[in-house]
């Protein structure tokens, strides 16, 4: 990935604080999607990231005036 030698991907601790919760977070607020993560450890250490992926009710982006959106 090109990340060699980034001190934020040396450890899952500093990869979680400085760039999946904030990015998730910044997702959550300014997207018509909303996005929660799941962490699959072995033992103490995460050895997988699952995203879930929903509609995020607070900021529907695609609204086509005229039509419900129901029936989208």
């Amino acid at each position: 990935m090109g990340v060699a030698g980034m001190k934020y991907y040396e450890s899952f601790r500093e990869l979680n604080r400085k760039i999946i919760k904030p990015a998730v977070q910044e997702i959550n607020e300014h997207s018509d999607i909303h996005l929660e993560f799941e962490l699959e450890r072995m033992g103490r250490k995460v050895t997988a990231i699952q995203f879930c992926v929903t509609e995020n009710p607070k900021n529907v982006q695609m609204r086509i005036p005229g039509i419900p959106e129901n029936e989208l």
